[in-house]
């Protein structure tokens, strides 16, 4: 498998994560304070968590994409937790404007600095596998335990729920 294939699969899927917790946390009526919500003073706050997975995304599409994908990078955190939710449906949408193809074999070089001042080289495979999806990840597993945090009854059926396509036997999706 294209290491692209396997980081926009990877995406796509938790990207709908996102979506989930946040649309669930719209449902509870927990209300739009909960995007200045953060589990330590030195983290980033819900809004800014959402924020983050897009630049992650839109970074990994800038670095690796051999077509050259423009990526408006937003400064602002989104102020709804609706907005938050269109925030992450445009990055689906970006995501959905390139194809697996369009990027840069495996072992072509991407290099990077990040804002303090150090810098990366390595493969594109190297880049998506080390750096884009765990660093998505992080802020996924922020934004899911802010949530959790704040009071909303959040699970591991919702954390994994694309899973459910493989079960062949055990615990029913809503008993999970």
């Amino acid at each position: 498998m294209h290491y692209a294939e396997f980081a926009f699969t990877t995406f796509r899927q938790m990207l709908g994560v996102a979506d989930d917790c946040l649309a669930k946390a719209e449902a509870a009526d927990i209300g739009d304070d909960v995007l200045a919500a953060r589990l330590a003073e030195d983290m980033f706050p819900l809004g800014h968590q959402v924020m983050v997975l897009d630049w992650q995304v839109a970074e990994m599409l800038a670095r690796c994409a051999a077509i050259g994908v423009d990526v408006p990078r937003r400064e602002d955190d989104p102020a709804t937790l609706s907005e938050a939710r269109q925030r992450i449906a445009e990055t689906r949408a970006r995501l959905d404007g390139v194809t697996p193809e369009a990027c840069l074999g495996e072992n072509e070089q991407v290099a990077f600095e990040l804002p303090m001042g150090i810098g990366f080289a390595m493969t594109a495979g190297e880049y998506v596998r080390d750096w884009a999806i765990p660093q998505f990840y992080f802020h996924l597993m922020a934004l899911y335990a802010i949530l959790r945090s704040e009071g909303l009854d959040l699970g591991k059926k919702d954390y994994v729920p694309y899973m459910w396509q493989y079960a062949t036997k055990g615990v029913p999706v809503s008993e999970a």
